[in-house]
């Protein structure tokens, strides 16, 4: 399937003349690598998150990276994360030798079962990742409970969250650490990278020795004191990331209208079922998810008429050469069967998305 197609799942218009003048900007003033851009990205990042240090790295998967060896973990440490979510979680705790404990999600909704996550823990369990999927918020509250009373740590996942809340507020700032996507489909993006936000001093101090090979100041190495790797963002991301930001409210306000169209289209509809997304709260439909039995058929009906939709991704549990041999997964299983994303993003035209609606009632009323 590599037809070109009229209307994709995802719409943005990223190399627009704004993103081109900030590009030029940072090749004039020779700012390329990390420096003066990023970090003024990451104060802007940390002044909207309202956290004390934002970090930013290569990717989001790195940043889930970088956290996990900056906790020190051990080998076959326990690493409880939902079924529901983008394998580069699971593969970070593999590439450490981490040992993962996969939970079911929800019945409705693509998050994390907060009443099985207990039956999970052990005495060698060190670290929960809820996973914000679709900017819906995860039960905080409960999971930060259970991490106090066995003394894990809690890692946000908000990669696809940014400027999502739920009753605590901005999601990714309810725990020890969280971490974020820009890539392409996102709210903001500089097409790849990624960051860490925390409010601790120290693991801050971690992150940043770990980000650029263990040393402080890579122009002046004295020794190398630690372990540390390349997680650097550039400048030139950076300048980008900076312009999308100021994008940031208009987009919200675009993809809640997205959503409501959709929503309102097919609420009395059986055979079609938009995931939720709870508004109220502050939640931020990144995407608009649904569920369909006859997936399969409607997709294809749909790429016939140049309309691309994805269909959801496998379940954790699938990736056989994790060797997770855990129970069954009956809800997650599912998302990954019947779910798939409705063409959404800031730039999708109101006629397209008409156009999307009445061949989807179309294929049903036929």
């Amino acid at each position: 399937m590599n037809k070109k197609q009229d209307i994709n799942w995802w719409n943005v218009k990223f190399c627009n003349k704004k993103n081109i003048k900030s590009l030029f900007f940072a090749f004039k003033k020779k700012y390329i690598s990390q420096g003066t851009i990023t970090n003024k990205f990451e104060r802007i990042l940390a002044n909207f998150l309202k956290v004390k240090y934002v970090v930013s790295v290569n990717s989001g998967s790195n940043a889930l990276l970088i956290i996990l060896l900056a906790l020190n973990l051990k080998k076959n440490d326990e690493i409880l994360i939902p079924d529901r979510c983008w394998i580069s979680v699971a593969h970070a705790c593999a590439l450490l030798k981490l040992k993962l404990k996969i939970v079911d999600v929800k019945k409705d909704i693509p998050l994390i079962n907060t009443n099985k996550i207990e039956e999970k823990i052990t005495k060698k369990t060190r670290v929960i990742i809820p996973v914000h999927m679709g900017g819906r918020g995860a039960d905080l509250i409960k999971i930060n409970q259970i991490a106090r009373k066995y003394k894990i740590k809690v890692i946000e996942d908000a990669c696809q969250a940014l400027g999502s809340k739920n009753s605590l507020g901005l999601l990714g700032t309810k725990s020890f650490a969280s971490y974020f996507s820009l890539s392409v489909a996102k709210i903001i993006s500089s097409g790849q990278g990624g960051f860490i936000a925390t409010n601790n001093k120290n693991f801050y101090k971690r992150l940043i020795l770990l980000r650029t090979h263990g040393v402080k100041n890579i122009l002046r190495v004295e020794k190398w004191g630690q372990l540390g790797f390349n997680f650097k963002y550039t400048d030139i991301q950076a300048s980008i990331a900076i312009n999308e930001f100021g994008e940031i409210t208009k987009r919200k306000k675009r993809l809640v209208e997205i959503y409501k169209t959709y929503f309102n289209a097919f609420k009395n509809y059986k055979f079609i079922k938009i995931i939720p997304v709870d508004l109220s709260i502050g939640e931020i439909p990144l995407y608009v998810e649904v569920l369909c039995k006859n997936r399969k058929n409607l997709l294809n009906f749909l790429y016939k008429n140049k309309i691309d939709c994805r269909a959801f991704y496998p379940s954790i549990h699938t990736a056989y050469y994790l060797n997770n041999h855990s129970n069954s997964f009956v809800n997650s299983e599912k998302f990954s069967k019947y779910g798939f994303y409705l063409p959404s993003g800031p730039t999708l035209k109101k006629e397209e998305q008409y156009r999307i609606i009445n061949l989807i009632k179309k294929y049903f009323e036929k």
